[in-house]
């Protein structure tokens, strides 16, 4: 298994939201009970919105590899691992 691909946000943007979906304004007792890293930069967007910008790798894919010999070479193939697949190799 290897990881054949990444994915990298430079900054990502948080919004709060309540049981109802309504938004929740940040206060320094939520801001405390998320407690940010303080090696994280941090920016307020108005009251509701928290943008950290650090670039961040958010998403991968993994591959199975597999190998066919040639005459003359051996041939790579890198195949997605699906969801479940990736769960049972995990797992042992």
């Amino acid at each position: 298994m290897v990881i054949s691909r990444v994915l990298q946000a430079g900054s990502i943007e948080y919004t709060f939201y309540d049981s109802n979906n309504s938004v929740i304004s940040l206060d320094a007792a939520l801001l405390n009970d998320i407690n940010l890293s303080s090696n994280l930069k941090n920016e307020y967007i108005g009251e509701t919105s928290l943008k950290i910008s650090k670039k961040s790798f958010i998403g991968y894919r993994f591959s199975k590899v597999e190998l066919e010999q040639g005459i003359a070479d051996t041939k790579v193939f890198l195949n997605d691992l699906t969801d479940k697949e990736l769960s049972e190799l995990l797992k042992n």
